[in-house]
């Protein structure tokens, strides 16, 4: 398997296979009309079974009804021995039905080739019904999107990639394991019996043909690429975007979850809570703040816009609530992640952090810990000070507690405010762990050391926000951007991109990517259960050869099917509606 590119082709004959560049390889000989020559090969194995023909005649028909359902893959099963290329799907089939016509088994020989093509062609029928069934579209080239009328949100969803899940790998790993087993247990079913105990070759033929006819871990391929399919569409439509397989699989490893607090706990939009003036009226301080701030918005000097002064501007010009004359200011400079300066009537107004007023040696005598303190000044002389305040989001509380009720043993928030502030919310929030005024530099230290103290498996999500915390989120296991603006930024630096403000949808996010793993894992055992039963079969029960194909077949089949869960399931974006 190659990760997510199982999904994007389909998995059963009769598609085409992609290749590594995404281009689709041509279609096997014949495979394109497949219904009409298993309808040519069920007739002729017909008449060689009901009429009373010459044996000869009878031998005849049985190898054109053979060669009519499996001739394509004979070909190709040519080629790749040729090729020594052993990864051919249905590799033990072939050889299967001619070992068993060969040794006179005709029906028995004709019937494997005609029933096994007849499995693949329901699998694949309804491998197509269960992704197109909510809206999904198969376009050339094997790309599946969820049609685009079906939801506005389907136009944001990134395109899959080949990055394989840890859980892809695994199942390739028990495919091949199993392959190479059910080829081993063949040849030794045959030869142990026969050489060394002497008994009816021909009962333990039959018997090692079965595990020739269910060498192919069918349904395994089937399911667990098509869960992944289901899953992601099915969350893209519910506002949850994720990028691959990958993705999901290491959200449902996460056990850390690391919350950026701006705009993702808190609501981003800053509010007046305090101002302070010293020796001149509050009306004057919100002025003289409003006028400073103003010079510095994007419409005003785009190049400056570098300090967070977009918020507190939009939340100082509410306060002041008055009419702001740009004609008046004579001359503005801003001062990178400080404050901005202006001249009005050769007055020279600074406004910004403690930072901004130690650099212009102004004392402001405050050491004030509220997270978000703007000061001001005229002609060097200290005029006062704004407190600002960034508020929680509603459900913010909720989100950190569905978060610790899934067995996250650690969710952390970082912060760019004061000490103080920072320990304030963590503690309304119910967040023992916090680090506060973080720099880019600061939080690469803390992702590191908290892999530190980790277990190897164990995955750290990082909540922020694409267009401000795009280092941070590149430096987490899984990167989760919230809020719908992330969309039409950088999609691409975040794993996961929800449509929604509501930190409450990160647990949502954690519960369907846990969900689809379990979804994934029960078809797992369920293809493994099913396979032991044949395998018990064979060796103690009367070697159904038939038996064995058909049950391997319908396995592909409810294997699909159980597929869809992920999509059709009520729970499918992590709560019950």
């Amino acid at each position: 398997m190659n990760g997510i590119d199982e999904i994007t082709r389909p998995i059963v004959s009769g598609s085409g296979q992609a290749t590594p560049n995404g281009r689709k390889k041509q279609r096997s000989k014949g495979a394109g009309n497949l219904p009409v020559r298993l309808v040519v090969s069920a007739l002729l194995f017909a008449c060689a079974l009901l009429l009373k023909l010459p044996f000869l005649a009878a031998v005849i028909l049985y190898c054109f009804a053979f060669l009519a359902a499996g001739g394509d893959y004979l070909l190709s099963f040519v080629k790749s021995i040729l090729r020594l290329d052993f990864t051919f799907g249905p590799l033990f089939i072939i050889p299967a039905g001619i070992i068993a016509m060969a040794v006179g088994m005709y029906e028995q020989g004709a019937l494997l080739i005609i029933l096994f093509r007849i499995g693949e062609l329901c699998a694949e029928y309804v491998y197509h019904r269960t992704i197109s069934a909510k809206g999904l579209s198969v376009k050339p080239g094997n790309d599946l999107l969820p049609a685009p009328a079906e939801s506005k949100q389907a136009a944001f969803l990134p395109p899959p990639d080949n990055t394989c899940s840890r859980t892809e790998m695994r199942v390739d790993s028990i495919a091949h394991v199993f392959t190479i087993f059910s080829l081993l247990a063949a040849v030794l079913t045959f030869i142990i019996p026969v050489v060394f105990f002497h008994t009816d070759w021909q009962m333990w033929f039959g018997r090692a043909l079965v595990f020739l006819a269910i060498a192919r871990p069918l349904a395994l391929c089937l399911s667990v690429p098509l869960t992944y399919l289901t899953a992601i569409s099915s969350a893209g439509k519910n506002g949850m975007l994720f990028a691959n397989a990958r993705a999901v699989n290491n959200l449902a490893d996460v056990h850390t979850i690391v919350i950026e607090k701006t705009g993702i706990l808190t609501t981003g939009r800053y509010k007046v809570a305090a101002v302070e003036p010293e020796k001149i009226s509050i009306h004057s301080l919100l002025m003289i703040a409003a006028y400073t701030l103003s010079a510095s918005r994007p419409d005003t000097a785009p190049h400056a816009m570098t300090y967070a002064f977009s918020p507190l501007t939009e939340a100082i010009l509410k306060a002041f609530d008055g009419t702001i004359d740009s004609t008046l200011i004579e001359k503005s400079k801003v001062f990178p992640d400080k404050g901005a300066l202006i001249i009005i009537k050769n007055a020279e107004i600074i406004c910004g952090n403690a930072a901004m007023m130690e650099q212009f040696d102004i004392i402001t005598g405050d050491d004030s810990e509220d997270e978000c303190v703007l000061y001001a000044a005229v002609s060097g002389k200290y005029a006062g000070r704004l407190l600002l305040t960034d508020p929680l989001k509603n459900d913010a509380s909720s989100a950190v507690f569905l978060l610790q009720k899934q067995n996250i043993y650690r969710i952390a928030m970082f912060s760019g405010d004061k000490e103080h502030a920072t320990r304030k919310t963590a503690g309304a929030l119910g967040i023992g762990d916090y680090y506060s005024e973080c720099q880019p530099e600061d939080k690469k230290q803390i992702f590191n050391k908290m892999r530190g103290e980790m277990r190897e498996r164990d995955k750290i999500a990082y909540i922020g926000d694409a267009a401000k915390d795009a280092q941070a989120l590149s430096l987490a296991d899984i990167g989760i951007s919230l809020g719908t603006a992330n969309v039409s930024g950088e999609p691409d630096i975040a794993d996961i991109i929800i449509l929604s403000d509501s930190p409450v949808r990160i647990a949502d996010a954690l519960s369907f990517a846990r969900k689809t793993e379990r979804i994934i894992k029960q078809n797992i055992a369920f293809h493994l259960i099913i396979k032991l039963l044949i395998i018990v079969i064979a060796l103690f029960g009367p070697y159904p050869l038939l038996f064995a194909v058909i049950a391997d077949a319908c396995a592909a089949i409810i294997s699909s099917l159980l597929a869809g869960k992920a999509m059709f399931s009520d729970y499918a974006v992590g709560r019950k509606k």
